[in-house]
């Protein structure tokens, strides 16, 4: 569910970025926000399922901080991008979401990499 949840924020941003219309920039928006909800459900199930029980708390806590840091950062980028252009937050987020993607794909497929049999 992770891996559907992370496909679908870029094609919010990418809604959102390339909209010429309310109507298209707000079915953006609502792609995102499932996205980033069922992301962040899936990503405190995965932490405390592959975590051992007395450190799930502490590996909780660093990731509420790291996203913390994040959400904090958001803005400052967004406002600086927006010197540019009107849309150039809306760019950059769709492209940040894709690099994201890109390596939360090649971390998963190096951690669970498919097994080859030997054959004697």
């Amino acid at each position: 569910m992770q891996m559907h949840a992370a496909l679908i924020i870029p094609v919010g941003f990418a809604f959102i970025a390339f909209s010429n219309s309310l109507i298209l920039m707000m079915l953006g928006m609502a792609i995102l926000v499932v996205g980033t909800s069922a992301s962040r459900a899936c990503g405190v199930v995965l932490t405390t399922k592959r975590s051992k029980p007395d450190e799930a708390g502490k590996l909780l806590g660093l990731s509420a901080s790291i996203l913390s840091i994040a959400r904090s950062a958001g803005p400052f980028v967004a406002g600086m991008s927006q010197e540019f252009s009107f849309a150039a937050p809306a760019y950059v987020s769709f492209v940040t979401s894709i690099l994201a993607l890109l390596v939360y794909y090649t971390q998963v497929y190096r951690v669970h990499k498919p097994m080859s049999l030997k054959i004697e």
